[in-house]
């Protein structure tokens, strides 16, 4: 089991970000949330089975190639998580 958490800025504010992370966790067996930062950017808290995990990151970077900027990936410690939601 890995957590991640993943800053993403660029224009990933006002796009759909987090609606379309939802979506692209709910096709993958993993929990966590999503949640706008007040800089602009976009946090991501991830956890589930490594190559899942990676999978999914792949996944939303694929999808929004053109509007990421730059990532800040960091190894987070497991918690207990259920679900993947949208926070605000």
């Amino acid at each position: 089991m890995k957590s991640y958490r993943v800053i993403y800025s660029g224009k990933v504010q006002g796009i759909g970000f987090r609606y379309t992370v939802k979506r692209i966790a709910d096709k993958y067996n993993i929990v966590g949330w999503v949640r706008n930062l007040i800089d602009g950017s976009v946090e991501v808290f991830v956890q589930g089975e490594e190559l899942t995990v990676l999978s999914f990151l792949q996944g939303v970077e694929s999808y929004f190639k053109d509007n990421i900027r730059d990532k800040k990936k960091l190894e987070e410690i497991v918690a207990d998580v259920f679900g993947f939601q949208i926070r605000y």
